[in-house]
């Protein structure tokens, strides 16, 4: 049970956050009321015990054309080791990771495409292209070396 100083304070913090931004109450209201709700009413509808995932991050592939110091598949000793347990022929095929993220769209994540260099993963458009068509927010991290005029176009 909450102090009663400390129930007090809290919404000392919330009138002030009201006050300063009234746009606060429609978060506040989501984040912490109906957000709140939605996991109770899972985990006591015998729903599951975890919530949706919000982010979900895609590594298609570990290879990079690059050897950046302040990555960690960069440095030497562990790029080797980690780069073997990603090597081409243990890279996961495309409608694999379409069958993932049909999986994936239920829960209306914002998708992450990371890894090594994404562009050096043949089938990297068309994964990029499907993500969109589900109507999920995807941003990609990549270091801009390998990228073509038509794929920039696509």
């Amino acid at each position: 049970m909450l102090k009663q100083s400390h129930i007090k304070s809290r919404i000392k913090r919330f009138l002030r956050k009201l006050i300063s931004s009234p746009g606060y109450v429609f978060y506040y209201f989501k984040k912490e009321v109906i957000e709140s709700w939605w996991r109770k009413i899972c985990y006591k509808s015998g729903r599951g015990k975890s919530y949706y995932p919000k982010n979900v991050v895609l590594l298609p592939t570990a290879r990079c054309n690059l050897n950046c110091i302040s990555c960690n598949l960069g440095q030497s000793h562990t790029k080797k080791e980690f780069a073997q347990t990603f090597e081409r022929k243990k890279e996961i095929y495309i409608d694999e990771w379409l069958s993932i993220v049909d999986k994936l769209s239920f829960f209306n994540p914002m998708i992450s495409i990371s890894g090594g260099e994404p562009f050096l993963y043949k089938d990297i458009l068309a994964l990029i292209e499907y993500i969109k068509h589900k109507r999920l927010y995807c941003s990609l991290t990549t270091n801009g070396t390998v990228l073509k005029e038509e794929g920039l176009k696509r």
